[in-house]
């Protein structure tokens, strides 16, 4: 079951991450300086290992996760996946920070500027509840905003919308990070206070910071400035109200612009309080229109250091209900040869059959042998052949030829390029085996659920669908949460852990008895049925419902002491429901020639209906409900 994200909040002095469930509750934390001025690589690498030991120290399985988020201060293009510039780190300009760690990570990756997810998280789960228009803004080692408009987050033409911290409050102020003079980053955040402190101390003022730097004022930190003023130093309380009036100057901007109902502001430096907040508010009301006077609700963040981690896990939730991503469990692959539509013989009511290649049988009588092996494979039915002969040049394995007013395939030369397929308009050559995603083959079934009727649904068929049992248990579990009926056929000769896996998400399992003896088993089929009777046995001691599939096959197992012992046998097992009786056919022979083998059953007839029932009889005496089916 997938029901867990990780959100990781990138800053400039600290990585945050977390576990987190739908709810916003942490299973799990970690926290890491370590990247501190490190070009990308080395914060991408310090980020896998995170959640390396998120997923270690919760003992949470990988299976469960649905995503990673991440916020990243900076200018974001989460739509390329892309850091275009990061006023905080060094060296990330246009860096795939999304493409990236979703190859280390192996799980969908979504991205967005840190403010966003501060933002998403408050409005989500914070502060910001209830609000329609809301505006995150940060107060921290830098300046940024988020912004929530109608209840979506508004990122923008570019994917850029909130970067108030870059909006420019005085052109002659200070060179900014990003190149620009007198941001309001330059004014209003963590480093601001840094070098202002440190401009100060350059002067002759007389100021408590020269006794935590000394000789050295590049030592002096806003967390300095902030005790200094508790203490009444006039320079760093000086220092507390020009940033708080500026930021006040960036709310006035906010409020201004946007007309938002609330604005939450976080950030490390909120919790320096009034010293820094009173001149905040003040600016705030003096920068706006009197009738805007408390039109917005200036609120303090709830989630605090949270809030990153928490929104930036969001992003998966948000993505997933518009479809953006898909959660890991839908993009599981496997190999599909056919989806047949409208089948009223493999489950009650109408079935659409998903056929999975591969098989560990080979059953001289197969129906479907372009099901046995697991790899697409290149099949030429000749009947559909125009004989206009532009596949020959496209061979570059000279394996087409024209003889005898015949189109002739040497199968021995074919390099499986398939690239006869795409030049054949009769669709002779036809590729069998087709990669899909769990989501697709069930988006593919849904299709036909307006005709399913209450009874209806999705059967797993192949080959052998439990020998590709990641991808089987995808599809099966995604079709139970649509409230499909499931049903499989198999006939068993998988490791038990591939059968058992798939049970929670049936009801039902079509298993394939073909004979009791082992060694006649294997003669017709190539393998024992050892196993195969074991995992009947223990398929029947399940709370699935179980049909006993009998295929009536001459010469193999279509007589009195064969059926009779599968018949005794069969009265041992709990839980059947039915047994259906096959009689014989050879449907499939165009099959074995268009892929090149031989069948063993050239010659034999299809069974007539009368010779079916009668052998059908041997179930009945034994008090079965027997279904027939030629």
């Amino acid at each position: 079951m997938q029901d867990l994200v990780i959100g990781i909040d990138v800053g400039g002095t600290k990585i945050a991450a977390g576990l987190i469930d739908r709810n916003a509750r942490f299973i799990a934390r970690d926290i890491s300086h370590s990247h501190c001025c490190c070009p990308p690589d080395q914060v991408v690498d310090e980020a896998v290992k995170m959640v390396q030991r998120l997923l270690s120290s919760s003992a949470v399985d990988r299976s469960r996760i649905l995503g990673v988020g991440v916020g990243i201060s900076g200018h974001i293009d989460g739509d390329r996946g892309i850091v275009m510039t990061n006023s905080n780190l060094p060296d990330w300009d246009y860096y795939p920070l999304r493409d990236t760690l979703k190859a280390r990570l192996g799980f969908p990756v979504m991205i967005d500027n840190d403010a966003n997810c501060a933002a998403w998280g408050e409005y989500r789960h914070g502060a910001g509840r209830g609000s329609q228009n809301m505006c995150y803004v940060t107060f921290s080692t830098g300046c940024g905003m988020g912004i929530v408009i109608n209840g979506s987050l508004y990122r923008g033409a570019c994917g850029t919308a909130g970067e108030i911290g870059h909006t420019v409050v005085n052109p002659d102020g200070p060179i900014c990070s990003c190149g620009k003079r007198g941001c309001l980053m330059s004014y209003a955040c963590g480093m601001a206070l840094d070098q202002m402190a440190r401009d100060c101390l350059k002067t002759s003022e007389d100021t408590l910071l020269r006794s935590v730097c000394g000789d050295s004022p590049d030592k002096v930190t806003a967390e300095h400035v902030a005790d200094a003023a508790r203490q009444g130093d006039p320079v760093a309380l000086r220092l507390l109200e020009q940033a708080g009036r500026y930021f006040g100057i960036g709310l006035s901007t906010i409020v201004q612009v946007l007309n938002p109902d609330t604005i939450v502001i976080g950030g490390g430096l909120v919790h320096i309080g009034p010293l820094l907040l009173d001149s905040c508010h003040k600016a705030l009301n003096e920068n706006i229109h009197h009738v805007l006077i408390d039109s917005a609700r200036i609120v303090q963040s709830e989630l605090w250091n949270d809030a990153g981690v928490i929104g930036a896990g969001a992003l998966i939730w948000e993505a997933i209900q518009e479809g953006a991503v898909k959660p890991q469990i839908e993009l599981t692959k496997g190999m599909v040869f056919d989806i047949q539509r409208y089948s009223l013989h493999d489950g009650p009511g109408l079935r659409t059959n998903v056929f999975l290649k591969g098989c560990n049988l080979s059953c001289q009588w197969c129906s479907n042998p372009e099901s046995r092996s697991i790899l697409p494979e290149l099949a030429f039915f000749d009947k559909n052949c125009f004989l206009c002969g532009d596949c020959i040049p496209v061979c570059a394995a000279g394996g087409i030829q024209m003889k005898g007013g015949r189109l002739n395939w040497d199968r021995s030369k074919c390099n499986q390029c398939f690239d006869c397929v795409g030049t054949c308009t009769s669709h002779a050559f036809s590729i069998i085996g087709k990669s899909m995603t769990a989501g697709e083959v069930v988006a593919e079934v849904l299709r036909d659920s307006a005709f399913y009727g209450g009874q209806g649904g999705l059967t797993l068929t192949g080959g052998e669908p439990a020998l590709q049992p990641e991808f089987a248990e995808a599809v099966l579990s995604l079709a139970k949460v649509e409230g499909l009926h499931t049903a499989i056929e198999t006939c068993g000769a998988v490791p038990w852990k591939n059968l058992v896996r798939l049970l929670p998400y049936l009801d039902l399992a079509l298993f394939d008895l073909k004979h009791i003896d082992a060694e006649t088993h294997r003669r017709f089929t190539g393998k024992d049925n050892k196993g195969i009777l074991e995992n009947l046995t223990r398929v029947a001691q399940s709370d699935v419902d179980l049909i006993v599939r009998v295929p009536l096959i001459p010469g193999f197992n279509a007589d009195d002491t064969s059926l009779e012992a599968m018949a005794v046998f069969v009265k041992t097992l709990k839980r059947v429901k039915e047994v259906h009786v096959l009689g014989f056919h050879t449907l499939g022979k165009a099959k074995y020639n268009a892929i090149g083998v031989s069948y063993a059953f050239e010659n034999q007839p299809p069974m007539q209906m009368d010779e079916t029932e009668k052998w059908a009889d041997v179930f009945r005496r034994e008090g079965f409900n027997v279904v027939v089916s030629g």
